[in-house]
């Protein structure tokens, strides 16, 4: 009637192979570092446009 968790696995937990692009697999792999990497990408990209919309109304010749 109650839920019980799963028994423990004797899986070791998984790990990216050696090379250069293993930081990418391990930053993907890893929940707290991906959401954090994430953030991190979507406020650049979010200033990114912001500064670029804010150039185009500012320098085009808007005239109300």
């Amino acid at each position: 009637m109650f839920i019980r968790a799963a028994p423990p696995s004797d899986q070791k937990p998984y790990r990216p192979p050696p090379g250069k692009l293993s930081i990418f697999s391990s930053i993907y792999n890893d929940p707290y570092y991906w959401s954090l990497t994430k953030s991190i990408v979507g406020f650049a990209v979010g200033v990114f446009v912001a500064r670029h919309l804010s150039e185009e109304l500012n320098s085009a010749d808007v005239g109300f």
